[in-house]
């Protein structure tokens, strides 16, 4: 784990981004949460991925 704070600054960004997308809606805050979950397990993409699917 080289760049471990690369990693978190990049899943901050996601975060961020995300929360921009999703907007403020019921399904956002569910979306954050997970975000947050996903965050502490280092796996940014599954966030992402997440996101696109829940937006379908």
């Amino acid at each position: 784990m080289p760049h471990a704070h690369e990693t978190i600054t990049v899943s901050i960004v996601l975060y961020l981004l995300i929360s921009m997308f999703v907007c403020i809606t019921d399904s956002s805050l569910r979306v954050l949460y997970l975000a947050f979950f996903f965050l502490k397990k280092k796996t940014s993409v599954c966030v992402f991925v997440y996101v696109k699917i829940d937006e379908t």
